[in-house]
């Protein structure tokens, strides 16, 4: 997917990464895990949209839940399931 259908996005994506990165690193260290969540939020919605970037949240927040029930096995099947959501139906069709 990344390679066919984002490639031309795939450069600005990890270029942007390491830019914030370094330039978020120099002025406010204290702040860089809100940039760096603003950036990737920023960077799925320019290359994929609102429908990706509300799907890749809503993992997100879903595993976030989960894992505060500490439960090591718990987290690693909620994982595994969310990863394979990306290869069904109405996930599939929201990507193309």
């Amino acid at each position: 997917m990344w390679f066919s259908t984002f490639r031309d996005h795939i450069l600005f994506a990890l270029s942007g990464h390491v830019i914030f990165a370094k330039i978020c690193s120099m002025l406010a260290p204290q702040h860089r895990s809100l940039v760096y969540m603003g950036y990737g939020i920023l960077a799925v919605l320019v290359s994929m949209g609102w429908t990706f970037t509300t799907l890749i949240l809503s993992h997100c927040v879903l595993l976030y839940s989960i894992s505060l029930v500490k439960l090591r096995w718990l987290c690693f099947l909620a994982g595994l399931t969310i990863l394979s959501t990306f290869k069904m139906e109405p996930f599939i069709s929201w990507q193309v």
